[in-house]
């Protein structure tokens, strides 16, 4: 069974945003899903606070960022939670999860 994925609204407005502005980081965003999606187990676990979230690294022209998500893997189904960079990541996500 293939996975499946969905964003939630904070993350779809991002990417709305990013389609006008930034369309070579946004196609990154994209590969990188597609590569986690194979193996979405593969991300790092996140602890204490952020417990039961994967996120996904990699750096796009020199910039660390990354990728928050959560799997159901009954489901196999990955909601996409944050998207952002490594600077300040935990206070951002968990803001940003709220």
């Amino acid at each position: 069974m293939v996975w499946t994925f969905s964003l939630t609204g904070k993350i779809e407005r991002l990417v709305k945003g990013l389609e006008k502005r930034q369309k070579a980081l946004l196609e990154s965003y994209k590969e990188q899903i597609g590569i986690f999606l194979q193996d979405p187990l593969a991300g790092s676990v996140l602890k204490g606070d952020l417990s039961g979230y994967k996120c996904w690294d990699w750096t796009f022209r020199g910039v660390s960022l990354c990728i928050v998500y959560k799997v159901f893997e009954g489901d196999k189904h990955i909601i996409i939670c944050y998207f952002g960079t490594r600077e300040n990541f935990y206070e951002e996500v968990k803001s940003y999860l709220k």
